[in-house]
């Protein structure tokens, strides 16, 4: 009931002066028979301008899907407050100290709420006295009035706007963009709209959300990469163009969620495990995962070592990560200064560290000298070296698991666009048929 006048008022408020600006969409209703429902969802979440959540006791107790909904919502809230409007209805059995406990972490108080009055405490889809109408008219007036001015063609996360920005900078004309237009099959209309719009048509046909991971991602950045070469001042720009962009083209979006999840709840495993062959996998995992620079991934490696030995290694890399003299930082500062990350810019501090190399008691003094940081576990189809007496309760897996053949894909794909760029000339991509 309380949804569906919303979704009316919205899809009203858009329409009345004949001219549409966006859309309005209802999981429900705007799902299409046979759709993979949850690839479908999460383009919306990622994609949409302003998002409107309803929420109560139940959805709570969903430990699964409900909690990668909100951590999209929060990444995208917090990268674009300013653009994106994400506004939470609440219902009264959702009180602030469910809200902290449940999702503290997600800082979901510092949101737009509309708190529901006691008139909705029973089942409101079932009430139609005077009372819950009066609410419902009081509650769609205040979404309506957050959703007014809605900016439709803002960035949704901090690597859209890098992108859009490159793109956008390195073109003197909008009709610059055209070649790109026609690799990418998008209508040459968008040029009339200048540089800075049809930029940003471009990056978001590149970062479709919708679209499969893998072959046909590859194949859309080989059309382009050569035109880059000619249209981009320098190889750097070039390369950081890829590099914000490639994550998006193989890293499985539920895997990289469920790591935002795992960083930022307040119970259970704080440490991941999976296999992966490439030295590049966790940063491009964590780069698409938060959309941002995500400047603390810390790889760390020795040949061998005791737990004291292990634990000053993990010391220096924090240090030199926060620009710090190891000899001279505390732990304390330096935990410090992973809290103060994590609070005020919503970035964990992640350390890598390979299965073959450490053993589970080091793992566990590891944890407990540092229980701010996240650690990323590791092991190759080369090794399987892990020690028999992890206990692997005390760890969660990445899940869905990496496709390796998709991980051998991308690095070859990479390998092939690094040497493109270090041999400083366009036409020689040559392309390649992906398993």
């Amino acid at each position: 009931m309380l949804r569906d006048a919303i979704h009316l008022a919205l899809t009203q408020q858009q329409h009345k002066d004949l001219q549409p600006r966006y859309r309005v969409l209802l999981d429900e209703a705007d799902l299409e028979a046979g759709d993979a429902w949850r690839p479908v969802n999460d383009g919306w979440l990622w994609s949409s301008d302003g998002v409107v959540l309803l929420l109560n006791q139940a959805a709570l107790r969903d430990e699964s899907y409900v909690l990668h909904e909100f951590t999209i919502l929060w990444l995208r809230w917090r990268e674009a407050r300013d653009h994106f409007r994400f506004v939470i209805v609440r219902f009264p059995d959702v009180e602030d100290d469910l809200l902290q406990r449940k999702l503290g972490p997600l800082q979901l108080l510092e949101v737009q709420q509309i708190k529901l009055t006691e008139v909705f405490r029973d089942n409101v889809e079932q009430t139609k006295t005077a009372d819950v109408k009066s609410e419902i008219a009081t509650v769609v007036a205040k979404v309506i009035s957050a959703m007014q001015n809605l900016p439709v063609t803002q960035s949704s996360t901090w690597t859209e706007t890098q992108l859009i920005n490159t793109l956008t900078n390195e073109t003197a004309q909008s009709i610059q963009l055209r070649p790109l237009c026609a690799l990418l099959d998008l209508t040459q209309d968008i040029l009339a709209k200048g540089k800075e719009e049809a930029s940003r048509l471009i990056i978001r046909r590149l970062l479709n959300p919708e679209k499969p991971i893998g072959a046909e991602r590859f194949e859309e950045l080989r059309a382009i990469v050569d035109y880059l070469i000619t249209l981009f001042r320098s190889r750097d720009q070039v390369q950081l163009f890829i590099h914000h962009l490639f994550p998006h083209l193989w890293v499985n979006a539920e895997a990289a969620m469920r790591l935002c999840r795992i960083a930022y709840r307040s119970e259970g495993p704080r440490t991941v495990v999976w296999t992966r062959n490439w030295v590049q996998s966790e940063e491009m995992y964590l780069r698409r995962a938060w959309c941002t620079r995500l400047r603390l991934v810390l790889p760390v490696s020795a040949k061998s070592g005791d737990a004291e030995d292990w634990n000053n290694k993990v010391h220096e890399a924090l240090s030199m990560g926060f620009g710090c003299n190891p000899a001279t930082t505390s732990a304390d500062k330096l935990r410090n200064r992973i809290r103060k990350l994590l609070d005020r810019q919503g970035e964990p501090v992640w350390v890598v560290l390979s299965a073959s190399l450490i053993g589970s008691d080091i793992m566990e003094k590891l944890r407990s000298k540092w229980p701010e940081v996240l650690f990323f576990i590791f092991d190759s189809e080369d090794e399987r070296a892990k020690p028999a007496d992890w206990e692997w309760s005390q760890f969660e897996r990445v899940t869905p698991a990496l496709d390796l053949s998709i991980e051998e894909d991308a690095v070859a794909e990479w390998t092939d666009l690094m040497r493109q760029l270090d041999e400083g000339r366009s036409g020689s991509s040559t392309g390649r048929a992906s398993k």
